[in-house]
């Protein structure tokens, strides 16, 4: 599906990293013609995105995974979305032991993204 597809596009296009405008241009371009809704390009923009910047990072910089997550989650297009990753980032933090980075973004949030179901 559209995931299988995007994770080459992340790559192929990891220069965009930075730029999830252009970066959500080329995706639709991929995966358009069988994922038109709105929260199906969003998922596949950030993972587009998630897998051009783990391309980039150098190991040397320390960004840990809540940060990491809670970056693409500013990058989401749909709330849905965004509040998902921020839940997941709240959950990492918190998990990691890292106070600092757990109340980052208020500490809020649930995994799931409270529910609805998807």
């Amino acid at each position: 599906g559209g995931p299988m597809r995007v994770a080459p596009v992340g790559f192929a296009y990891r220069h965009l990293r930075d730029d999830a405008a252009a970066m959500r241009v080329v995706v639709e371009a991929a995966i358009g013609f069988t994922h038109r809704h709105d929260e199906a390009i969003d998922a596949a923009t950030v993972l587009a995105l998630a897998v051009a910047r783990a391309a980039t990072a150098h190991p040397s910089v320390g960004e840990g995974a809540a940060a990491f997550v809670r970056r693409l989650a500013a990058d989401c297009a749909t709330d849905e979305l965004r509040a998902r990753l921020d839940g997941a980032a709240a959950a990492l933090a918190e998990g990691s032991g890292d106070k600092a980075e757990a109340g980052a973004d208020g500490g809020g949030g649930s995994v799931d993204g409270g529910g609805g179901g998807g």
